[in-house]
């Protein structure tokens, strides 16, 4: 069995259906009620099987205890049930919850039945297309369909019925597979981002030697529109006028969430002249945060790592509070 907590809702959900496919117990966890501080946002998922376990409800004894309990088949096949840890003092001290932090998971032991709305809910999510779950306890049923997000939480739970809600994770697009990528990328790994690192320099990608992420030669600009979204960022690191120009030029005019190019303010200020001779829009210039990130006065690549991530968060939290939405787990 191996364990992985960095994931995405489609990893999660296709790991759920290959299990279902070869005839075996599979249970699908979330998070649908949460009281105090907790490690993970409402709505997280876990995944368990005989072949993998992937995501995280909570860490560390929570988990541990949950896994025992699905072994021992305190969760049958074909049935939905809720499970609370946090109850009290002890309980708390016992699984490692924050002070007064309380937990509701709901359970769902699959089985070949669920395999038509797994299926779909894996190609949803992978469209990057935003998706409910209406889910019933007794009898247990699972339906989906489409949602806009746009001021909901991530679950509504009563008592034995409830809503969760799913869409694209956040997603961040970098030009450039160099030293301050490799940084950048390992730090947006633990606030679970999806990374993409694009070159158009093969020895640069053949050289990576930063995290396990898709890291791809950057063949044509035209590859850009294919990552353009309203959940994912792009950001340009090379220090290559021409690479990096070429990748803004055509950003700018994108769906792209944020775009943000690497540079003093001598250099963004040249290369916002270079891109209006190009025939950029003064709207689409404006959509260039240049220089990225917040001003710490960053140095060290780890430093800018975290001024950038730190913008990022900024946006990211901003949008969530404009838009009335609960933050959610992109995991």
């Amino acid at each position: 069995m191996s364990l992985k907590l960095q994931v995405t809702h489609a990893e999660i959900i296709g790991a759920a259906l290959k299990a279902v496919r070869q005839g075996l117990d599979a249970w699908l966890v979330t998070i649908v009620e949460i009281t105090g501080s907790l490690p993970r946002p409402l709505g997280s998922m876990m995944v368990h099987s005989e072949l993998a376990t992937l995501g995280s409800v909570s860490g560390g004894c929570v988990e541990e205890c949950l896994i025992e309990r699905l072994q021992l088949g305190e969760f049958p096949a074909g049935t939905a049930r809720l499970t609370k840890y946090g109850v009290d003092a002890d309980d708390n001290e016992r699984y490692g919850l924050p002070c007064g932090g309380k937990l509701t998971l709901l359970v769902e032991a699959l089985g070949a039945r669920d395999e038509s709305w797994l299926q779909e809910l894996r190609a949803t999510l992978l469209a990057r297309h935003f998706v409910e779950r209406a889910i019933k306890l007794e009898p247990y049923h699972c339906s989906l369909s489409t949602t806009s997000m746009l001021n909901s939480p991530a679950v509504d739970w009563q008592q034995t019925c409830g809503m969760h809600r799913l869409g694209p994770e956040h997603r961040l697009v970098l030009i450039g597979a160099g030293q301050l990528a490799e940084t950048l990328s390992a730090l947006a790994l633990q606030m679970e981002y999806q990374i993409i690192v694009l070159d158009p320099r093969q020895d640069k990608v053949d050289g990576w030697r930063g995290s396990d992420v898709s890291v791809h030669v950057l063949i044509g600009i035209d590859q850009l529109a294919a990552y353009a979204d309203s959940h994912t960022s792009l950001i340009t690191l090379t220090h290559d006028r021409d690479i990096d120009d070429n990748a803004l030029f055509a950003a700018a005019d994108l769906p792209y969430a944020f775009i943000g190019a690497l540079g003093s303010r001598r250099t963004s200020a040249n290369r916002s002249s270079r891109l209006r001779a190009r025939g950029l829009s003064e709207e689409a210039l404006a959509r260039i945060h240049a220089p990225v990130g917040i001003d710490i006065g960053s140095k060290t690549p780890m430093e800018i790592a975290v001024s950038i991530l730190a913008q990022l968060t900024q946006l990211k939290r901003g949008a969530m509070s404009q838009s009335g939405q609960v933050c959610r787990s992109v995991a």
